[in-house]
């Protein structure tokens, strides 16, 4: 079950830190668009890094739960590695994106003059 949903995990563990590290970026944007798309490039970043971190976090909790004992169960979640590096820049994006977006349709953002 932990490795079938492993990708969702993931993808969430990334977004919250996407949504963290985007809000400045989008506060400081020069325009809304640069304060939508900024927020998403940093959100991204900050997946490519959360991403294999949530990865091992997941390997560790399969290899810790009673049910996961087995070597199966651990080689599954092994692979999840590979995914923290391709869903954790996805769902990164998709929380600074979000962020950006409530900022900017929020009013938070604010233009320079």
């Amino acid at each position: 079950m932990l490795a079938a949903y492993s990708h969702v995990w993931i993808m969430g563990f990334a977004a919250v830190w996407g949504l963290i590290a985007g809000r400045p970026i989008a506060i400081e944007g020069e325009d809304r668009r640069t304060a939508i798309l900024a927020a998403g490039y940093v959100g991204a970043g900050t997946g490519l890094l959360s991403g294999p971190v949530a990865a091992l976090l997941l390997i560790l909790v399969a290899w810790w739960s009673p049910s996961g004992a087995t070597t199966t169960v651990l080689f599954e979640t092994v692979e999840d590695f590979g995914n923290g590096l391709l869903w954790g820049p996805i769902g990164g994006a998709a929380g600074g994106l979000l962020i950006g977006l409530v900022v900017v349709l929020l009013g938070a953002w604010r233009q320079s003059t």
